[in-house]
């Protein structure tokens, strides 16, 4: 059953559960949904509602929230930084499941943005026993930059249409621009993962987690090349860290970052239902 609630009246917190036959969710952890960036609870391209719904019928509760000042929530308290009202909502969230369903742990989902905060937010909660991140922590290796170039820049070097665009572009700028006429910038793409952590923190925070018993699942897709292309890198990027069997991940090279195509949204989604069956 699909229900809307408003879970703390005084912030106007904003969620909607989907809770299956109440006998068949005893025991199984609460799966909660975050927000990705600035976009709605419904998350990119509908991933989270399809998400919840497809989680609902292998009998796994969930709860996907808008966090303050995102989609239908209010804005948080001015008087608190960002990470401190992510770490608010998620105490309301949970305890709210808590309360109305008897679920006493969780499974925190987040893609991008919504990776760092549930990682922040298992790091230091003890009711958090699972935690799904897509296109979250990651960092460069030796066979990324291997990749790079014969992946990459080998590839566009032998089209002349980007020669030709090249070569177009530095005649654009070597023009002056005509009065009134509006100068165009570039900004450079963030090419690197949305983590406050060094690699060394990251590893290190990963493997308290699965001391602590935690089962992680990370998910990288094509739309992060700019710091993760190959499906090992995971592995190699943290090889000198033991995570004691607690952690698995996948790699989706042909899906982009918001998962546009409903294909790819179709067989992202079954890895995680599969994840979550195999693990809790």
């Amino acid at each position: 059953m699909e229900s809307a609630h408003n879970i703390d009246p005084a912030t106007n917190l904003i969620g909607l559960t989907n809770i299956p036959e109440g006998s068949l969710i005893s025991g199984k952890p609460c799966v909660i949904l975050l927000n990705a960036g600035f976009l709605h609870r419904v998350g990119p391209n509908r991933l989270n509602t399809d998400l919840a719904r497809r989680l609902a019928k292998v009998n796994f509760a969930s709860l996907r929230m808008d966090l303050s000042g995102l989609g239908d929530s209010m804005t948080g308290s001015a008087t608190l930084d960002d990470r401190e009202i992510v770490s608010q909502d998620l105490d309301k969230a949970m305890e709210f499941m808590q309360k109305n369903y008897g679920l006493q742990t969780f499974i925190l989902v987040g893609l991008c943005s919504g990776a760092n905060d549930t990682a922040i937010k298992a790091l230091a909660d003890e009711r958090v026993v699972g935690l799904l991140n897509i296109d979250g922590v990651g960092y460069r290796t030796k066979r990324f930059y291997i990749n790079y170039v014969f992946q990459h820049l080998l590839r566009r070097s032998i089209q002349p249409s980007r020669w030709k665009r090249l070569l177009n572009r530095f005649k654009a700028k070597s023009q002056p621009p005509e009065e009134g006429q509006a100068v165009q910038g570039s900004v450079l793409a963030n090419n690197t993962a949305y983590t406050e952590w060094s690699r060394e923190q990251s590893g290190e925070n990963i493997q308290t987690l699965a001391q602590r018993g935690v089962l992680m699942h990370f998910i990288y897709t094509g739309g992060v090349t700019g710091y993760y292309n190959y499906r090992q890198q995971f592995w190699d990027i943290f090889s000198d860290f033991d995570f004691e069997g607690k952690v698995s991940t996948n790699y989706f090279p042909v899906t982009d970052h918001l998962n546009m195509l409903q294909h790819h949204r179709d067989e992202m989604q079954q890895d995680i239902v599969d994840w979550a069956k195999r693990s809790f």
